[in-house]
């Protein structure tokens, strides 16, 4: 290789984990992970390979051909292409590992690549960060009680606002819960006015990968309300399907405040026979269903890009 530089052909072992003999207890395994960084799975990957042959093109033409239909490409988003393509490349930053376990014989080094840590595009380290995130949720911040997802969807008209003021994701997130928690709170039984306060736990991820007519969002919703003090108020039997019209009404008032569209326009989107929003509610998940729970988690954050799915060739020719 160049002077200062790793060979290009590295034998298959420096991508792996370090030393076999890292502690086994489930904390100390944590820690040592934590100490050497998450080693990506490979250096290169179909997904990769395209964003290397085309990211120059892609840029160059990117104002001319695509602005104007899918907003403008942010800077932020550029940054993930520049960590992305140098994930798992031992030509870039990399650890060098050896085991200092004195009952160890295994004293040779290991070498780890850097690891982009990016949500959006890397399938390894998106996948990895979905895991994580699932699993503290499930084990350390959502109650066990049942829960049901529900999945949001807006009209096609209004979808291209959020294309060039991504701000306003956050915003549909917000509408979401607070259309659900009042959904839940009118439909507490009379008698009970602490629960007129109480909340529903939620968790709220917004999607925007793939074609514009995907655009939707995903929401885990428990079957009840909690009080401050923790106390949960069951209602597994609630029907959700009015709840379209609250979401509704709450993204036409956002829309409004920030002057993406008029009363006007509200008013007349209220008339169509097909509102254009849905409210999806099918799936169900019980309380003893942790597993259940911790996978829909890890779906609703996953990479937009499933390398299983995903194959290159350069000569532009499909298979």
């Amino acid at each position: 290789g160049e002077p200062g530089r790793l060979p290009l052909a590295l034998p298959p072992e420096t991508r792996r984990s370090p030393c076999r003999c890292l502690p086994r207890s489930p904390h100390a395994r944590l820690a040592a992970g934590a100490a050497l960084g998450y080693g990506p799975r490979s250096a290169s990957n179909p997904l990769k390979e395209i964003v290397e042959d085309s990211l120059d093109e892609f840029l160059r033409v990117y104002d001319e051909r695509f602005a104007k239909e899918h907003g403008p490409f942010h800077k932020r988003v550029k940054d993930l292409f520049a960590a992305f393509v140098r994930c798992g490349d031992l030509h870039f930053v990399l650890l060098r590992v050896r085991c200092v376990n004195p009952d160890c014989d295994k004293k040779d080094e290991k070498l780890l690549p850097y690891s982009c840590k990016t949500r959006g595009l890397c399938s390894s380290c998106g996948q990895r960060r979905a895991i994580e995130w699932a699993e503290r949720m499930v084990e350390e911040v959502l109650p066990v009680v049942p829960f049901r997802q529900i999945v949001f969807t807006i009209p096609r008209r209004l979808r291209k606002f959020f294309l060039f003021n991504r701000s306003l994701y956050g915003d549909l997130c917000r509408a979401a819960y607070a259309a659900t928690r009042d959904f839940l709170r009118e439909r507490v039984p009379g008698g009970f006015p602490k629960l007129q306060r109480a909340a529903p736990a939620t968790v709220v991820v917004p999607q925007s990968f793939g074609d514009l007519v995907l655009f939707h969002i995903h929401a885990l919703v428990s079957l009840g309300v909690l009080l401050r003090d923790g106390s949960f108020h069951s209602m597994e039997d609630v029907d959700f399907s009015g709840l379209e019209v609250n979401f509704r009404e709450r993204v036409f008032d956002f829309m409004i405040q920030k002057g993406k569209i008029s009363s006007e326009v509200a008013d007349g989107m209220r008339t169509w026979p097909h509102s254009g929003f849905g409210i999806d509610f099918h799936r169900k998940l019980e309380a003893d269903d942790r597993a259940g729970l911790e996978g829909l988690l890890g779906y609703m954050d996953r990479p937009p890009v499933s390398l299983r799915r995903l194959t290159y060739r350069s000569d532009g020719i499909g298979p």
